[in-house]
């Protein structure tokens, strides 16, 4: 998994995968697209998911009517966006929901993300290093991206 933090202004994001076929690596797994900025996370990350919303900015045809990628329903992931109208959940399917808070986090440190965020007051770069050195499926370095730069 990963960890992938955000408020109403910032996302921040671990780059550590682990794969039990050949081992560990490093990628990026926040994007800016368009006007929003993505993460995603999860035991299957598509890359063809950033592709699709890549396209979906760049189209006439308005996301939630263009055509999505299909997956095995053994994918396992979650995909969060910071858009300028607050922070969204997409399900595997592609639908998305709003989320009713003023930060979030996804992935297998969420917890500890959560709790650095909403209670020490950390921002989501601070809240993922956090998550870091306790779970074991994410580490730095961490990414972050800033909703208006």
């Amino acid at each position: 998994m990963t960890t992938i933090a955000c408020n109403l202004s910032e996302m921040a994001g671990d780059r550590q995968v682990v794969d039990d076929h050949i081992g560990e690596y490093k990628t990026t797994k926040i994007e800016k697209i368009g006007d929003s900025i993505f993460g995603i996370c999860g035991d299957n990350c598509p890359d063809d998911v950033f592709q699709w919303l890549r396209e979906a900015v760049n189209s006439e045809v308005p996301w939630h009517k263009a055509k999505r990628p299909k997956h095995a329903k053994k994918w396992s992931y979650f995909l969060i966006q910071l858009a300028p109208d607050g922070i969204w959940l997409w399900n595997q399917k592609l639908y998305r929901t709003k989320v009713e808070e003023p930060c979030y986090a996804v992935g297998s440190g969420r917890k500890v993300a959560l709790y650095c965020m909403r209670h020490l007051n950390m921002n989501p770069k601070e809240s993922v290093e956090q998550a870091c050195l306790i779970d074991h499926w994410s580490n730095g370095p961490v990414d972050v991206l800033k909703l208006r730069e």
